[in-house]
């Protein structure tokens, strides 16, 4: 069981297949914000989930939390069709106190270019990852998300499309980060 101790990434695995079966998003947003729920009756003001995004989302995202807003209206799939789940889910009564709790937390790996998969830039990594540290240095709880695929001592960061656009740097500078947060 994670402690309330700040500046560290809890890795949390959300497997998207189990015994064979595909696990659905909305099963694996629940399993999230059920996690997120307990944390934060231990006293977490704030609980985000690591989430590997395009550059787009990653504006997005940080936009809406900006604005003091909570509905990112991310889409996609993968990870993004867990995090819309998610956003589905805080409008329901069981999860709505969580509104303000719950945070989506990108990690820039890709962005798009006239519907292509390109190199996301550097600027745009770097601030994603900033965005992260500063939840954390701010005294919220980060969910590294990990799934059955995840190799050991990393997250579910840059794989599917963005593993091929990604270069050796970025990949390098978020493992990195991720290395010296996790716990």
């Amino acid at each position: 069981m994670p402690s309330l101790k700040p500046n560290g990434i809890i890795p949390f695995q959300v497997d998207f297949k189990k015994n064979g079966m595909d696990v659905s998003s909305r099963e694996q947003a629940i399993i999230i914000l059920d996690e997120v729920a307990r944390l934060h009756a231990q006293g977490a003001k704030t609980v985000g989930i690591t989430y590997s995004a395009n550059q787009a989302q990653t504006d997005k995202i940080l936009d809406t939390y900006g604005q003091g807003d909570w509905k990112t209206g991310t889409i996609g799939s993968n990870q993004a069709s867990v995090i819309f789940e998610i956003e589905k889910l805080l409008t329901e009564t069981k999860y709505q106190h969580l509104q303000g709790v719950y945070r989506t937390i990108p990690i820039t790996t890709m962005k798009y270019s006239n519907g292509q998969a390109v190199t996301a830039d550097d600027v745009s990594v770097q601030k994603s990852l900033e965005y992260a540290s500063q939840l954390m240095a701010n005294g919220g709880m980060l969910l590294g998300w990990r799934n059955q695929s995840t190799p050991q001592g990393h997250l579910a960061i840059g794989g599917g499309v963005a593993a091929n656009v990604q270069t050796l740097d970025q990949k390098h500078i978020i493992n990195k980060w991720v290395q010296s947060h996790l716990f």
